[in-house]
């Protein structure tokens, strides 16, 4: 796969898993703050964004087969849920075709990035864009393409990451 596409799935998935991640750290801190209280803990007041059920990362990560399908389902799904702040912000990527990305390829990326904790507290400042500014970059001189401009991806750092 050439190296401007593979940056499109890397980056995707990344953003997927720091959405997850900022969601679980939120639930167990409406968990702790209601001593408990499961129903509070999920309020959507509780979180800068919504992860439906059947979308979340672990989730995707149980499934064996069709990686990609349910990968894509649960980022349709997250975005749908959240139209004011992420609508179109996963694109288009392909997700489902194989020849592309193998499932074994997208499994071993998914436990990949499972090792990291990409939450807020995980994540101080803007360490994820900073990271995002410094691949596009690599992506962009093994590609021997111009910089890429920023994206909707980087909004959606900033809506995490605000303080």
């Amino acid at each position: 796969m050439d190296a401007a596409d593979f940056k499109t799935y890397i980056f995707l998935l990344l953003f997927f898993k720091c959405i997850c991640n900022a969601y679980d750290k939120e639930f167990k801190t409406a968990l702790a703050k209601s001593s408990g209280d499961v129903e509070y803990a999920s309020f959507p007041e509780n979180h800068r964004f919504q992860v439906p059920e059947g979308c979340y990362w672990d989730q995707v990560r149980e499934k064996s087969m069709n990686a990609g399908h349910a990968l894509q389902t649960a980022k349709r799904c997250i975005e749908q849920t959240n139209p004011d702040a992420l609508f179109d912000i996963f694109g288009d990527a392909q997700w489902t075709n194989k020849d592309r990305l193998s499932d074994q390829l997208l499994k071993d990326l998914i436990e990949h990035f499972s090792s990291l904790d990409l939450s807020n507290a995980a994540c101080k400042g803007n360490i994820l864009g900073q990271a995002y500014e410094y691949f596009i970059k690599k992506f962009a001189d093994l590609t021997n393409k111009k910089r890429e401009s920023f994206t909707p991806l980087v909004q959606l750092l900033n809506c995490l990451f605000a303080l």
